[in-house]
């Protein structure tokens, strides 16, 4: 850390400011890009919702669409058949017949047993490649008792009693018509009552048409429905007896939605059964990516169709994208830099540095150092300030030079006068000796003078005194 900041410190104006201009460059293109990504992941991941809704109503459209136009085809059909044989039923049940492993009254068609008669069935399946039945009512029951419809064993299918819904729509002289699964093939069937002279039911008429061929390709339709590499498409049974296995879904395909459960033990699919439609997300058992299922139940054939997209794999594009911005931006940025480094070294750092040189002449006592310049921003007016300051210091220099000669002058002038003043001063001096001298010598003779003057006055008092004796 220290180093760093070391290094920071005597890096260079221009340095510092690319690399402040690189990180702000990079932060601002992170944040774009995250915003960017987040809002369209949540774009993405709504598009998608709402494409996963209209697939599930394409593929509901078609499957109802279907559904209409084979039942009226084989309503068409049906009534096609009941066409070619009289319509004079009868219930004859004091006479029963073995159908099957069960023992049936006997149903009349303008007087001739119908029970076991299936040649004129034969005959019509021949021509149409739809088989028909006829079945006799039996109590509550519908027993089949002659029919083209064949086990996968090549026999008959006689005997069996009606159920389910089929049941309950003849037991109330209505007809039904539906998907159902004869001898292992799908069929679109469609079952009419048949009612004696005076309006009893007294059995009712089949046909079905074999739609395995379509059934297929809506099998494939809806598994291959999918977006990204892990997303799959299901369809799955609704129905009692088989609850949440799975008609068609590659990999799941034969398996049970109801076995499939997370880390808690929890069926996750139990949704797609219990609701009519929706959306879940989970994680399916040793994954770590979220799954988002959208389901809907298709009631008439006991249906539920499942698009499962990876949630992941929606925002893996973005993502993909968003780190290529990201590289871009990055080398974008360092590009930008880049330049503006060179630029500031071109248009900032060089001609300081030549400014700190002239400074440094300027120190030293180079005045003769100029920068030539034709800038008119900052630095052109700094660099002109500069050479400003050199001009300056050398008038400055050259008027102390010139002071300096004159004082020199002068002060020649005052030391040749000082010499001159001290030969004289000398020669004062001499004569100052020798009148000194001559005043020593006459102040040796006044003094002399006095001593002599003084004797002769003591003398003169010595005779005074003498002559006054």
């Amino acid at each position: 850390m220290t180093s760093l900041r070391q290094r920071l410190a005597h890096a260079s104006v221009g340095s510092k400011l690319a690399l402040l201009i690189l990180i702000l460059m990079m932060a601002a293109f992170l944040t774009l890009g995250l915003v960017f990504s987040s809002a369209s992941a949540r774009q993405v991941e709504g598009d998608m919702e709402i494409a996963l809704k209209q697939q599930q109503r394409q593929v509901t459209q078609m499957l109802t669409l279907f559904d209409t136009s084979m039942q009226a085809s084989v309503t068409r059909m049906l009534s096609a058949f009941l066409a070619t044989i009289p319509d004079s039923f009868s219930l004859d049940d004091s006479r029963r017949l073995k159908a099957g492993e069960r023992l049936v009254p006997v149903l009349r068609n303008a007087g001739i047993m119908q029970n076991s008669q299936p040649l004129y069935l034969d005959n019509f399946t021949r021509r149409t490649g739809a088989p028909v039945s006829l079945f006799v009512r039996d109590g509550d029951d519908f027993v089949g008792i002659s029919t083209s419809l064949q086990n996968t064993d090549g026999s008959r299918m006689l005997g069996f009693a009606l159920e389910g819904e089929v049941l309950a729509a003849l037991r109330n002289g209505q007809s039904y018509s539906g998907l159902l699964n004869l001898a292992d093939k799908h069929y679109m069937t469609r079952y009419q009552p048949i009612e004696d002279e005076a309006g009893n039911i007294v059995g009712a008429s089949f046909i079905g048409v074999d739609i395995g061929a379509q059934i297929q390709e809506l099998y494939t339709t809806i598994t291959n429905v999918k977006w990204h590499e892990g997303d799959f498409s299901l369809l799955a049974s609704t129905a009692a007896a088989s609850p949440g296995r799975v008609l068609a879904g590659d990999q799941w395909q034969g398996t049970s939605l109801l076995d499939v459960r997370d880390d808690q033990g929890r069926q996750i699919f139990a949704k797609l059964l219990d609701q009519p439609q929706g959306q879940m997300e989970y994680r399916l058992p040793g994954e770590t990516g979220t799954k988002v299922t959208r389901f809907e139940q298709y009631p008439a054939w006991d249906w539920v169709v499942a698009t499962t997209v990876d949630k992941q794999a929606i925002t893996a594009d973005i993502i993909h994208l968003r780190n290529l911005v990201l590289g871009l931006s990055l080398l974008l940025a360092m590009a930008v830099a880049g330049l503006l480094y060179w630029l500031e070294r071109r248009l900032i750092s060089r001609p300081l540095d030549a400014l700190v040189s002239l400074a440094q002449a300027l120190a030293r006592g180079d005045l003769s150092q100029r920068i030539t310049s034709q800038r008119q921003d900052e630095i052109g007016k700094l660099t002109a300030a500069m050479n400003s300051v050199g001009e300056d210091l050398s008038r400055v220099v050259g008027q102390v030079r010139g002071t300096t000669g004159a004082v020199n002058q002068a002060a020649g002038e005052i030391a040749q006068g000082n010499e001159e003043l001290s030969a004289r001063t000398e020669q004062s001096a001499s004569s100052l000796q020798e009148t000194s001298a001559s005043m020593e010598e006459i102040t040796t003779t006044v003094q002399h003078s006095a001593d002599s003057a003084q004797q002769a006055s003591q003398l003169v008092n010595s005779t005074s005194e003498q002559a006054r004796r």
